[in-house]
């Protein structure tokens, strides 16, 4: 009597357990089947989820990979097949493949075969349950042509400094084709100088901290070094850390003119201004010393006064020049450098030049030569084209022995005007004949020789010339071999009109 009613409440357990156990299962998110191990369907769990859409007496004893998902992808229908046949021997399966919803649309799913083995070690059902990655696949693949197409490097290393991957962009900028660097310690295309900065920042990634704008120098695989900046960010659960990196050699090469500019600016600055304060504090003592009693040296200290003034005269001279060539530069750079040409004659302005440079430096020798022609007609703007020869001139002064010759030579033929200016210089080489126009390059090594003094400049004099000549829709340049002298020359359309 007794043990029918304990085998009924076993039954109403069990039951419920079922039940519970099942509506669990309809809420999972994914299709859940039980198949043989043929790959047969026996079971189809009503989840929630549109994949479900074929009924469920339809898939019962119909083989998983001719339910209709993979109608029309035979490849995948092979593919199924053979994960089933891996499981049915014990086997736990993960992938994922292509599928189509009852609709027709393609979409994209990952799946789990797991076989159910009994106390003997046999398979005797396998659990089937696949989820639909269609939008993370979609988001995946953005992901990768970002990865792949982007400008910049994109890196992925471990919590060592290895190289996991890199992107197109690595290969790109630094040289190295993926496989040459996957494995490998970042450490190892460091410059040697950087490598403890590097090795602190490493640290501080183990420890889940962020880096921004970090800079390095990366070894290219030609052996020289790039200026890279870089920011990383760790995922310590995957135990990996993502950079995303550029080249920024440019950016150091401007900081590096920049900062050469600045010191060559205070100094180029600070010596006319040194020259004047000195020529004014002689000129005051002199001042003092003067009396009337004594005419004759009043008249030697007036000539002493005379060539002060003169010397003060020609380094406020220089000090103008330099800040004319900083603003033109900055106006170069930002495009807005004008001229306003007018039709004029060039003799003028070659002679006007010349007859400048002859007070300034009295006891140089100038040797002129023009053409037959009194009259070159041009349209330029006076004082730019007047800067230009100027600019060549003092060059020709300051780095020739004052006791040779600058020689300018006006050609003209039926469209266009030649200003030539020859010195008996030190040369350039043809390395040096390209450099010179860049904007505050200066020869190496070379040095004033002639002239009444003055400074090196700020290497910015031929780039503006260079600009000036451009808007002119003429021609600069210079022939020039070492220890033969140069000569700098530029050529400007004739006024047709």
């Amino acid at each position: 009597m007794f043990p029918r009613p304990k085998l009924q409440k076993q039954v109403v357990i069990t039951q419920t357990q079922e039940d519970y156990l099942h509506t669990i299962l309809r809420h999972v998110r994914g299709y859940l089947v039980v198949l043989d191990v043929e790959g047969v369907i026996i079971d189809v769990i009503e989840t929630w989820l549109p994949i479900t859409a074929i009924p469920k007496e339809k898939q019962i004893g119909v083989p998983l990979w001719q339910v209709g998902w993979w109608d029309g992808l035979p490849r995948e229908q092979e593919q199924i097949k053979g994960e089933i046949a891996r499981a049915a021997k014990g086997h736990s399966i993960r992938g994922s493949t292509r599928y189509h919803t009852v609709e027709g649309e393609e979409r994209c799913n990952s799946y789990i075969f797991n076989p159910i083995i009994d106390e003997q070690g046999m398979v005797t059902q396998i659990v089937h349950q696949a989820f639909d990655i269609t939008e993370h696949k979609r988001k995946e693949e953005e992901l990768r042509h970002i990865f792949e197409m982007s400008l910049d490097i994109i890196s992925v290393i471990d919590m060592e400094g290895r190289y996991i991957q890199v992107n197109p962009a690595f290969e790109k900028l630094l040289g190295y084709k993926p496989e040459d660097v996957i494995g490998r310690d970042s450490l190892d295309y460091v410059h040697p100088d950087d490598i403890k900065i590097k090795r602190t920042e490493i640290k501080r990634l183990r420890c889940g901290e962020a880096i921004h704008a970090a800079e390095n120098r990366y070894r290219t695989k030609d052996g020289t070094y790039r200026w890279i900046a870089w920011s990383a960010r760790p995922n310590l659960d995957e135990g990996v850390i993502y950079i995303v990196a550029r080249n920024i050699d440019e950016q150091k090469a401007q900081e590096q003119l920049r900062d050469t500019f600045l010191s060559m600016a205070s100094h180029e600055l600070r010596t006319p201004l040194t020259g004047i304060s000195t020529s004014l504090q002689m000129m005051r003592k002199r001042l003092k010393l003067l009396t009337p009693e004594e005419p004759e040296k009043l008249i030697e200290t007036t000539d002493r006064l005379q060539k002060n003034l003169e010397r003060a005269e020609q380094q406020v001279t220089a000090e103008c020049r330099i800040i004319n060539d900083i603003v033109d530069a900055n106006r170069i750079a930002r495009g807005q450098l004008a001229i306003n040409p007018l039709p004029l004659d060039l003799i003028c302005i070659v002679r006007q030049v010349i007859g400048d440079a002859q007070i300034t430096n009295p006891e140089r020798c100038f040797e002129l030569t023009f053409p037959a022609e009194p009259y070159i007609p041009v349209i330029v703007d006076a004082m730019r084209i007047s800067q230009v020869l100027d600019n060549i001139l003092a060059n020709a002064i300051k780095y020739s022995p004052d006791d040779q010759p600058v020689k300018i030579n006006v050609e003209v033929n039926a469209k266009h005007v030649k200003v030539a200016v020859h010195d008996e210089g030190p040369g350039l080489t043809p390395e040096e004949q390209k450099r010179i126009w860049e904007r505050f390059y200066q020869v190496p090594g070379r040095r004033i020789q002639g002239g009444p003094g003055g400074s090196m400049g700020l290497g910015l004099g031929l780039y503006i010339c260079q600009t000036i000549i451009s808007l002119h829709s003429g021609e600069i340049g210079v022939k020039s071999e070492p220890g033969q002298g140069s000569t700098f020359y530029f050529i400007l359309p004739l006024n047709q009109m």
